[in-house]
């Protein structure tokens, strides 16, 4: 049986049996592929993908543009499979093969964190959190601008944002102070206004004798929340800073999460729950790109009346 690998982190490319298959002729056909690919196992139908990739054109005119999109990704998919199919059609529906044959980087991603977020599997959670971070390249179809990716795509950084915080919080627990501040700084690279991670560095630094840096990043922190959010820190971000310029030995605290077999075998998070509150963060997110939008200066007309 053939082996299909798919990456959609970083962009879209696949190899069939170690393979490149090449670049897909057109966007449609490259983001119809990689959606098929995110919902492998499934059959969508038909007037759900037309409506997704062309919402305005007609109905005639976008089942056209589908069918163009499909026979162009099975050219691609399945040159090479001896006829063996990897789309799947049933009436008005088409969807990628699940099961053996079919592997997709986002899925692995999923499952890794999942088993980590929730004691399962025999691996230690810490390894399964690492080869989650290693298998996210970049974000999800970076460099394609379909609509329906956009929320999928922040679900994916909040995802890897949670695994290198959990990452932060094991090396933490060891007292792994230079692999923690590693993880702690690979989280503020991608969103630098979450105030905790910076406490977290400033009780690194600290651990390390460090205090200069300690102080440092809080003068990092300040500054981030002033000019993305017109804010200053928390009162308890500001009390551990004092606490550090005193020279006084702060507690580890905000652990809020640790390995399952360190909570004593307390029971797992609902993934409902944790699923909703992915859900809230993302949203939250959003309102807080259009609260930065809003302070901004307001660009003034040129070459108008008066």
């Amino acid at each position: 049986m053939s082996t299909l690998v798919i990456h959609l982190f970083g962009g879209v490319r696949a190899t069939l049996d170690e393979q490149p298959l090449g670049a897909f002729p057109t966007r449609w056909a490259s983001g119809l592929f990689a959606y098929l690919a995110l919902h492998r196992g499934h059959l969508v139908h038909r007037d759900i993908l037309t409506t997704l990739f062309w919402p305005e054109e007609s109905d005639g005119r976008a089942r056209k543009f589908l069918r163009n999109a499909l026979w162009r990704v099975r050219s691609l998919v399945e040159q090479a499979d001896d006829g063996h199919e990897f789309l799947v059609t049933d009436g008005h529906a088409v969807g990628l093969r699940g099961g053996e044959g079919v592997w997709v980087d986002v899925a692995e991603f999923d499952t890794l964190v999942d088993e980590a977020r929730f004691g399962r599997g025999d691996a230690a959670p810490q390894g399964r959190l690492e080869a989650a971070v290693r298998l996210y390249q970049g974000d999800l179809m970076d460099g394609h601008d379909h609509p329906w990716c956009v929320y999928e795509r922040q679900r994916l950084r909040l995802t890897l944002l949670e695994a290198l915080e959990r990452l932060m919080e094991i090396h933490m627990i060891r007292g792994e102070w230079r692999l923690a501040i590693e993880r702690g700084r690979a989280v503020l690279s991608r969103d630098p206004l979450r105030e905790h991670v910076h406490r977290q560095l400033m009780r690194c630094h600290h651990r390390m004798g460090d205090r200069p840096l300690a102080i440092r990043q809080y003068r990092e922190c300040a500054r981030v929340l002033d000019e993305e959010l017109g804010i200053r820190p928390m009162e308890g971000t500001h009390r551990l800073y004092r606490q550090i310029e005193e020279g006084l030995d702060p507690p580890l605290a905000d652990l809020a999460w640790q390995p399952p077999r360190a909570r004593g075998g307390a029971a797992p998070i609902d993934p409902r729950v944790s699923h909703a509150l992915t859900r809230v963060e993302a949203a939250l997110a959003e309102l807080r790109g259009l609260a930065r939008e809003e302070g901004k200066p307001k660009a003034r007309s040129v070459g108008g009346r008066g």
